[in-house]
């Protein structure tokens, strides 16, 4: 049986580090045959051991993406966590090791892969709102309170970490402190669904007046044409609230 296209991707990864560990570069004289940059003998020495795992991890990463769109995660998976052996530090990787465990419903792998994003770019603040999110599922409110709070931190002008922390306290039923972060969101980003939403903490507050002013507000913002459908975030069951994030959109 042949190697499929993913296999062959592999193997030449591997090749790669084989031939700039057992034939590392000699010195040569300038000007000699030896040191021609075109030279069959030395053209492939010439990569250091830096480099060659860089190739080899972005080898290993093209042949995963092969297996994952022949619905093979495993052995997607499998060479994801070898290319992070190689480059820890590969931010590329982990996201789309992050990616692979979210779609099969892998939160607490999830976690500790973008744990690790955070730690390679820690002034990202999706990776905060990703946390979040996943720490929601996982049934821990306590986690993605403070993930949240370091998307604000780690980007203070953005509104995205004010807003998804707004929902997070109005579904934990704190409507003073969602009313707040809903104002500091609008505050950077007036938006339609924004307004919307200050008009429900507000209406949870009892406050029908600046509710109604809230609403009048987002018709002003509301774009014209026909609105797409929202559907409302809901709880599961026997688990804590979840924030309904979508970080990078």
């Amino acid at each position: 049986m042949g190697l499929g296209a993913a296999g062959l991707i592999v193997v030449a990864g591997f090749l790669v580090i084989v031939t700039a560990t057992k034939q590392p570069p000699s010195e040569a004289p300038a000007g000699s045959a030896a040191a021609h940059p075109l030279d069959k003998q030395r053209r492939f020495q010439i990569l250091t051991l830096a480099e060659a795992r860089r190739n080899a991890v972005t080898i290993l990463r093209e042949a995963a993406a092969v297996h994952l769109r022949q619905e093979n995660s495993l052995e997607s998976e499998l060479l994801l966590l070898r290319a992070v052996v190689l480059d820890p530090f590969d931010a590329e990787i982990c996201r789309a090791l992050a990616a692979l465990y979210r779609g099969a419903g892998m939160f607490a792998e999830q976690r500790v892969v973008l744990r690790r994003l955070v730690e390679i770019e820690p002034s990202n603040p999706v990776h905060y709102l990703d946390l979040a999110k996943v720490s929601a599922q996982l049934g821990e409110p306590e986690s993605a309170e403070a993930a949240l709070k370091l998307a604000i931190a780690v980007r203070p002008q953005a509104s995205d970490g004010y807003a998804v922390l707004a929902q997070f306290y109005l579904q934990a039923g704190k409507a003073k402190q969602a009313r707040w972060f809903a104002q500091e969101a609008l505050r950077r980003e007036p938006t339609s669904e924004g307004y919307e939403f200050l008009a429900s903490a507000c209406r949870a507050l009892g406050q029908e007046a600046d509710a109604e002013a809230a609403l009048a507000m987002a018709r002003k913002l509301e774009p014209v044409g026909p609105r797409r459908p929202q559907a409302a975030p809901q709880r599961p069951q026997g688990t804590a609230a979840s924030p309904p994030l979508e970080p990078g959109k």
